[in-house]
């Protein structure tokens, strides 16, 4: 049916007439279909697949579920003649297939299928993906070509949405951070830079509109409310992606409760890690930012001031400390830049007592140490390969020759390489061709002789097919 390709709405149709007539037409969710009848004395031949549905993220571009097919002469489906047909796969329509066809596109989610062997790639749009098979016999004597269809589902990419806090309870007159969210893909990876997120307050049933200040920025970077009434009401928070092709919308909602403390409010000051360890030649550090929560949970940082002194400082890590402003995240440290050692300071939160943000008769103080440690830290170097053959004369090139790589938790460390060859395989180093001696020879307590090459020097600004090392005796 070259000239009327099957449709299929939602899943595979299989119409057969050997009797010719008027024209029939489906009506469907997708359209209509016109069926013209034929009259041959070829075989009409029945394809089976093994499934019709599928369904594949948008995340994931090689599809595997390819359904395996298989053609019969019957019915029944008892006489499989798969080896009498050429089967081509196709989105699209079939005649619009050539000899140098090699793949085809789906018009609507950018997929692909390649013509001879039915591979397909996801493309970077959701919505139905129907995969086309036309099997053309060998011989069109025996058999008429028959078509067949599956479909391939591809859903947006649906948001995975975490809030630090799934309700609140909060004291009256107090300001709170609001609860932050982290968006992933059903593959954990984070995507909510992906996404902008809109908050609101809204009443729910028998509650009011929440009064005070909603939303505030603390040094645009902290997003806080104050309330000055108490009762119930929600936080609806909307999740839009900045890509609505890709990525699916999300909405939720935060209930708040708000009380009336009975007389002071006890607090708590922590840090996300106590303990840090820098390297010995950091010279500026910023500290670790305080986070301070009253006795339901709540980050109350913005009401307070974070001061800090040392507690202990054996080795003279610490040459200075400072903060302009004595916000939680505010505070710098300036090292020695080569004493290893251990520097502890005290930290004390105390509430705010700024005009117009005086929380001074409202919450508790309280206390902690925050520790930092500087040393020498060992870099891993990685050779890779580690074991390799060559000839005689011959040489390690761009082909055979191992790189190096020194890293400490995974950052490259830099630094000078040396390659260490014995001298009694008579190593021998070219750059463009030309030979350079190396750069020292060294005989160890053992009486071995051996030469050093500086590995960057070898390399010739870090590329590596610049370089030959050979050899002119055997060894290992």
């Amino acid at each position: 049916m070259d000239d009327g390709d099957i449709a299929v709405p939602g899943y595979n149709h299989t119409l057969r007439f050997t009797t010719k007539g008027e024209p029939l037409y489906l009506d469907d969710k997708a359209g209509s279909m016109t069926v013209s009848y034929i009259e041959t004395d070829s075989v009409i031949p029945y394809i089976r697949l093994s499934g019709s549905y599928f369904e594949q993220s948008i995340l994931q571009k090689s599809f595997k579920q390819n359904p395996t097919y298989a053609i019969f002469a019957d019915p029944e489906m008892k006489e499989n003649i798969t080896s009498q047909f050429s089967v081509n796969f196709y989105f699209g329509r079939a005649k619009d297939l050539t000899d140098n066809t090699v793949t085809t596109t789906d018009t609507g989610t950018g997929s692909t299928v390649s013509k001879l062997y039915g591979r397909v790639t996801i493309g970077d749009k959701p919505g139905d993906a129907y995969v086309m098979i036309r099997a053309t016999p060998y011989s069109d004597s025996l058999f008429t070509t028959v078509y067949g269809a599956y479909l391939i589902h591809i859903p947006q990419i649906k948001p995975q949405v975490a809030l630090s806090q799934d309700t609140i309870k909060a004291y009256l007159g107090t300001e709170i951070a609001l609860p932050t969210a982290t968006i992933t893909d059903v593959r954990g990876s984070d995507i909510t830079d992906k996404y902008d997120i809109g908050i609101t307050a809204k009443a729910t049933t028998g509650s009011d509109k929440p009064e005070g200040t909603l939303f505030s920025y603390k040094d645009n970077k902290h997003k806080v409310i104050s309330l000055k009434k108490e009762g119930s009401f929600a936080f609806h928070y909307t999740f839009t992606p900045k890509n609505t092709t890709q990525y699916a919308g999300y909405e939720r909602d935060v209930p708040v409760t708000i009380i009336k403390a009975t007389g002071t409010i006890p607090t708590t000051v922590s840090f996300a890690h106590e303990e840090h360890t820098i390297k010995l030649t950091n010279q500026q550090v910023n500290l670790d930012t305080a986070i301070v929560r009253d006795n339901l949970g709540n980050d109350v940082t913005s009401c307070f001031k974070i001061d800090m002194s040392i507690n202990s400082d054996p080795k003279h890590v610490c040459k200075s400390f400072w903060s302009s402003s004595h916000d939680a995240d505010s505070w710098l440290m300036q090292t020695e830049g080569n004493a290893e050692g251990t520097v502890v300071f005290d930290v004390t939160a105390r509430p705010d007592g700024s005009w117009g943000h005086d929380f001074t008769n409202v919450f508790s103080g309280n206390t902690t140490t925050l520790t930092y440690s500087s040393s020498s830290r060992y870099a891993r170097l990685i050779v890779s390969p580690n074991n390799f053959t060559t000839y005689i004369n011959g040489y390690i090139n761009e082909d055979n020759q191992p790189t190096l790589h020194n890293e400490y938790n995974g950052q490259e460390v830099e630094g000078t390489y040396w390659v260490k060859v014995p001298s009694a395989v008579e190593p021998s180093a070219q750059r463009y061709g030309t030979t350079f001696a190396p750069d020292s020879t060294v005989v160890d307590a053992s009486g071995t002789k051996w030469v050093y090459y500086n590995y960057i020097s070898l390399k010739q600004n870090g590329a590596p097919s610049n370089w030959r090392l050979s050899f002119g005796n055997m060894a290992t």
